[in-house]
């Protein structure tokens, strides 16, 4: 299985630019991309892309053997995303009896105010978060026979419903972030979703704030994937755009520092701006590249394409100490692996103590290599 970095690859650099850019340098691209694709190869995470890009070559004014494809993938992204909608209005309505604050979160939300069409964000699960306080009642509410609810762990909970349905109900919308602290201040700067508006027949509801969306967008963007995830630049773009003039850079700005994501939206930020100019980016970030190291930025991204025993035990410093540290870390290797947790926890520790072994070496080395000689007659 393949894990895939957040960086685009050359063919997903085209495609973003076709999505993002000035209509001119947006038509280059997307001619190139055309011509250049096999279509038949294309990657899931470009796909996800294509109903939005049929929109694009419409508005370009750009016809090509492959656009009765593209369109074909809208119309099934359309239909996809009524059926799924219906689903979350369902799941909603029982959530909101028991939860004072639903939040819908990532696609289905975003794809109402962030996106000109709902189907131009296709999302393939439901995920919704909930205050703390609400969290064991909602997943009492949610398991009914044939349905099975994971353990909590971490940041959400996984049910699967009797009709094969996914829902993540989330303690927090951060992987890494997800106790009350983190989560609180969250709920005073929610969006409100008037009923019908998220789905046909969904009450009312809420999403994230905008600056509260975009750091989840890429602090969620960022991490490794089977899928190559490129469609949180459009994500990330989208947000800010639609907020206009109005969006809170500042607020932004704090959130990422207070929950320690600043590296993530660094190297957000500097993805979103190789292919659109956004009011307040470039600012926002030449703010944030003055407080944050290279060497802060490259171990983010090495750690974020691993799920190793070290990145693991470092990632859940935020949310517990001691015992409690220790059982949330034996708890996410149990969710991973199961009942085998045990012995590939010592699988994937041992190459990674060689990894701290060669480091120190290298330490060392350097270290005695600028250590001056004794002059002559010392």
């Amino acid at each position: 299985m393949t894990i895939h970095d957040y960086v685009p690859d050359t063919m997903q650099q085209l495609l973003l630019t076709a999505l993002l850019a000035p209509n001119e340098t947006a038509a280059r691209a997307a001619a190139d991309w055309l011509d250049r694709i096999d279509f038949d190869a294309i990657a899931e995470g470009d796909i996800r892309l294509m109903p939005m890009f049929s929109y694009r070559l419409t508005e370009l004014g750009i016809d090509h053997p492959f656009s009765g494809r593209i369109r074909g993938l809208y119309r099934r992204a359309w239909y996809i995303d009524r059926t799924m909608r219906h689903d979350l209005a369902v799941a909603l309505a029982g959530i909101a009896s028991v939860s004072r604050a639903p939040v819908v979160l990532k696609g289905p939300a975003l794809g109402v105010f962030a996106y000109a069409n709902p189907a131009f964000r296709p999302f393939a699960d439901l995920d919704v978060l909930v205050p703390p306080e609400d969290l064991r009642n909602v997943l009492d509410y949610l398991e009914v026979p044939g349905t099975t609810v994971d353990d909590p762990v971490f940041h959400a909970v996984t049910v699967r419903l009797a009709n094969g349905r996914e829902i993540d109900i989330h303690r927090s919308p951060y992987h890494m972030a997800f106790q009350p602290h983190h989560v609180g201040p969250l709920f005073g700067r929610l969006r409100p979703l008037a009923a019908g508006l998220i789905a046909p027949g969904a009450p009312a509801c809420f999403t994230l704030g905008d600056a509260d969306q975009l750091l989840h967008t890429l602090a969620h963007g960022l991490r490794a994937n089977v899928v190559a995830p490129i469609r949180w630049v459009v994500d990330a773009a989208m947000i800010v755009q639609r907020a206009g003039g109005c969006f809170d850079w500042g607020l932004f700005i704090a959130e990422a520092r207070r929950l320690e994501l600043e590296a993530p939206a660094v190297l957000g930020l500097r993805e979103v701006s190789r292919f659109c100019i956004l009011p307040g980016l470039i600012e926002t970030l030449a703010s944030f590249e003055r407080d944050t190291t290279e060497r802060v930025l490259r171990r983010y991204r090495a750690e974020a394409m691993d799920q190793g025993p070290v990145n693991i035990w470092e990632k859940t410093r935020r949310n517990a100490s001691g015992l409690a540290r220790l059982q949330l870390f034996a708890s996410f290797y149990r969710r991973v692996w199961g009942d085998d947790y045990v012995s590939e926890f010592f699988r994937k520790l041992f190459p990674a103590l060689g990894k701290v072994s060669r480091s120190c070496m290298l330490w060392l080395t350097a270290s005695f290599a600028r250590v001056e000689p004794n002059p002559p007659g010392s």
